[in-house]
């Protein structure tokens, strides 16, 4: 089993950067092995971004243990604090909303209730998080036409097994690229 340090700064990054107009679904580390955990959010890139500069929309909890929906513009991915493990190109901004991410914005602040497990969810999740959050963004963006995602749980397997195994791969080391591709479950991103 690894034995991943978080407070030892290490230099990941994307390759290939991500580009406008793809919509990223991304994972930093929260808890390494033996038990690792991940906080979820989405990205967009900025239309004239070159290094991975955009919009970062995820939910975060509070001390009181109430969840906020939170956008983070001139967030860059590549040089981010947190360490991303995993970056999945789950979409696109469809050609005629290619002006800005606040479709997108609007999508996820409003079509999905906070603190409360979706329908969908019921009596697989416990309790309402950033990742039950992601899946229902997912659904959510795929509804509206931002992706084509053929089964959200595949999804989410799919990127807790990137995450490990990028854990696995940094322990002991200071700097790897993370792959930014498309999932299996995704098409025509």
């Amino acid at each position: 089993m690894s034995t991943t340090n978080t407070d030892t700064p290490r230099t990941l990054t994307l390759k290939p950067i991500v580009m406008f107009p793809q919509i990223v679904l991304g994972l930093n580390i929260v808890r390494p092995f033996p038990d690792p955990a991940f906080h979820w959010f989405l990205f967009v890139a900025n239309p004239m971004s070159i290094q991975g500069e955009g919009t970062k929309l995820h939910v975060t909890d509070s001390k009181n243990g109430v969840w906020e929906f939170e956008v983070v513009t001139n967030f860059t991915i590549n040089s981010s604090s947190e360490a991303i493990t995993t970056a999945l190109i789950i979409g696109e901004i469809p050609e005629g909303k290619l002006k800005d991410v606040t479709g997108l914005i609007d999508i996820c602040e409003h079509q999905i209730k906070l603190n409360e497990v979706p329908a969908a969810d019921k009596g697989k999740e416990p309790k309402f998080t950033c990742r039950v959050w992601m899946k229902e963004a997912v659904r959510c963006l795929n509804a509206a036409g931002y992706l084509r995602c053929a089964d959200v749980d595949e999804l989410e397997k799919e990127a807790i097994a990137r995450g490990c195994a990028a854990l696995e791969e940094i322990d002991g080391i200071d700097a790897l690229d993370i792959p930014c591709n498309k999932p299996s479950t995704c098409i025509s991103c």
